[in-house]
């Protein structure tokens, strides 16, 4: 296992000018390790309790970097074991959603990752790199609204048959 410090530099403007009068930049920064225990394919690197893991650190851009920035963000906001307790709920929740809405029976588990709110929240925001310091807390969960409306079709659909 290698280790390396990444270090994400966020041009902020005159938000964050010092008492000097010099534009100050906002650095982000977390430990990158490169282990062989991320699988291979299509997955570029996992963030777990704020640190980055990845196969190869050459695959960590600027802009993989942001995404995993925001995931250590969503973790730290949910205090971590809840956050992985949310991610797997709704991971679970939109693996069953396929099962009632599909036609076909067949389950897209690439389909249900890309609808978790914090996925959806990482991947809108990925090539942002101002965002972590423009973004407010809790910003994944602003898809409440989408969640009541599936409901609602749900139960429109029961009373029909």
């Amino acid at each position: 296992m290698r280790t390396f410090v990444a270090e994400l530099k966020i041009g902020i403007g005159n938000a964050m000018e010092g008492k000097s009068g010099k534009k100050r930049r906002f650095v982000i920064g977390t430990k990158v390790i490169e282990t062989r225990l991320v699988p291979e394919g299509d997955v570029l690197a996992i963030t777990l309790f704020g640190l980055v893991f990845t196969r190869h650190k050459e695959l960590v851009d600027r802009y993989v970097l942001n995404h995993e920035l925001i995931h250590c963000q969503q973790q730290l906001e949910w205090l971590y074991i809840p956050f992985f307790i949310l991610y797997a709920a709704e991971w679970l929740w939109q693996i069953c959603k396929q099962l009632v809405t599909e036609k076909n029976g067949k389950i897209n588990f690439l389909k249900a990752y890309f609808a978790i709110s914090f996925e959806r929240e990482a991947h809108t925001n990925d090539h942002n790199l101002n965002y972590l310091y423009n973004r407010r807390h809790y910003a994944n969960y602003n898809g409440l609204a989408a969640l009541k409306r599936w409901l609602k079709s749900i139960k429109k659909k029961m009373v029909a048959l």
